[in-house]
């Protein structure tokens, strides 16, 4: 299903954000697409917007995922 998904992103020239990506097998699974953002649980839990401030301003290690990043 996703790569159907992913070649019409393609075709209509839209980005193409897929949400819900909870575990590094589903994220290792998005390798094989052109999919190159992606949001979910596996990078962070919803959070207010005073803490969302807040981490948006602290310099965070690259190996900790931020709430919506690409993938290489």
């Amino acid at each position: 299903m996703i790569g159907s998904v992913s070649v019409l992103a393609q075709l209509l020239d839209v980005e193409l954000v897929v949400e819900g990506v909870e575990t590094p097998e589903q994220l290792d699974a998005l390798s094989n697409w052109d999919v190159r953002l992606v949001q979910g649980y596996i990078f962070s839990r919803p959070v207010p917007l005073p803490d969302l401030m807040s981490l948006l301003q602290t310099p965070q290690p690259f190996a900790t995922p931020s709430p919506l990043r690409e993938v290489a």
